[in-house]
């Protein structure tokens, strides 16, 4: 630990090690100079006189910016400032974004990765993170006892609550065709054999020539979510079909340690300010005497799960 964050932590006050400048990384998106997609053709839905459907139709006929999102070393810098255990799928993710960017491709993409790891470790955190340094959209899927695969598939027409699939709800809501997209807990799926499985839907998701051409159970239309990046979380691959695991590039992590004690505590303080929407030096200090730092930071990291969610 450096002298500066002992020297606050005496005070009540924790500090990460500080996290790089991304000065020079877009803070705003010039959404005229970047590449773009359509995710619909505009004359599939053009005969159609449902208002819903006519809503969707405009939007994703409409020409969808494809983020870039800042340098891969300034990712990989601010990521591994905030979760210095996290270097495996840290360094997954930006090594793929390097490799595009040598290639001349500016959109950020990434190949399917599942992040593996005890629970509370931070996999859900990063993921938040990393698509708020690309800025181009999040979603969440919460796989942990999905009986059927309509939230990423969509619903027919049919049923009362028809909607499409998630996908397509987070690309409408942040007008990006490249948005982050996490599968939490992909392990604890409990698919009833009835209305499809959450898993075999992913298979054509991940498959970049299937997600092009990709049928929405709502829209009925191929629907190009070939750019979309994924991730997914598990804390074991013991439960997971084999076609999904060829699909996904798999990197295991562990809990933090003692050692990133100080930097747990700095990122809870952050989020609670966020949360608040109040200056982070406005939140009460943590007046824990600096003595029994050590005795807590052990304690830290022995229990599991630690809590990092």
């Amino acid at each position: 630990m450096t002298d500066d964050v002992a020297s606050k932590a005496g005070t009540g006050i924790v500090s990460a090690p500080p996290v790089p400048s991304t000065e020079g990384a877009p803070t705003s998106f010039s959404v005229s100079s970047m590449p773009s997609r359509r995710i619909i053709s505009e004359a599939l839905l053009a005969d159609e006189k449902s208002s819903e459907l006519t809503q969707w139709r405009d939007r994703l006929t409409s020409a969808l910016p494809l983020a870039a999102g800042p340098n891969p070393a300034l990712i990989e810098a601010a990521l591994l400032a905030e979760f210095p255990w996290m270097e495996a799928p840290v360094r997954a993710i930006t090594k793929d974004l390097r490799l595009r960017q040598s290639a001349g491709k500016q959109v950020a993409k990434w190949r399917p990765l599942l992040i593996v790891g005890p629970s509370g470790n931070g996999k859900s955190r990063l993921a938040k993170r990393l698509a708020a340094l690309i800025g181009a959209g999040f979603g969440e899927v919460p796989a942990a006892g999905s009986m059927d695969n309509r939230l990423l598939a969509g619903s027919a027409r049919t049923w009362k609550d028809a909607s499409p699939g998630l996908v397509l709800h987070v690309i409408r809501r942040c007008g990006f065709a490249n948005p982050t997209m996490l599968v939490d807990e992909i392990d604890k799926t409990r698919p009833d054999g009835r209305c499809g499985d959450i898993r075999d839907t992913l298979l054509g998701l991940l498959e970049p020539l299937t997600a092009a051409q990709w049928i929405d159970e709502y829209l009925m239309v191929p629907c190009d979510l070939s750019a979309v990046n994924w991730l997914l979380a598990a804390n074991s691959t013991r439960s997971l079909p084999g076609p999904l695991l060829s699909r996904l590039h798999v990197v295991t992590t562990s809990a933090p340690t003692p050692e990133h004690f100080p930097t747990v505590l700095a990122a809870i303080r952050h989020e609670v300010a966020a949360d608040l929407e109040i200056r982070e030096e406005d939140l009460a200090p943590f007046d824990l005497p600096w003595k029994f730092h050590p005795a807590v930071s052990r304690a830290f990291g022995e229990v599991t799960p630690c809590g990092v969610v």
